[in-house]
């Protein structure tokens, strides 16, 4: 997931340079970027956290990736 956060904001930050080297400074232009921009944030999804009955093997191959599944998503409501 950070992957995806990281790629899309250098995506972000290449199409902001990419106008500013062009010195585009249209008003289509800037409404262009900004909803670019809009829809690159927008698609940022967020670890949803772990709730439910879970099983070592099943859900996870082992306590160490079912360990790091609750540090990295935390536990729901209900708990885990």
């Amino acid at each position: 997931m950070l992957d995806n956060q990281v790629d899309k904001a250098i995506l972000a930050d290449y199409l902001h340079q990419y106008f500013i080297m062009k010195k585009i400074s249209s008003f289509a232009t800037r409404r262009y970027l900004v909803l670019v921009t809009a829809l690159l944030l927008g698609t940022i999804t967020f670890a949803q956290p772990l709730t439910g009955t879970r099983t070592i093997p099943g859900n996870f191959a082992s306590i160490a990736a079912a360990v790091s599944a609750l540090n990295t998503n935390g536990v729901g409501t209900g708990g885990v």
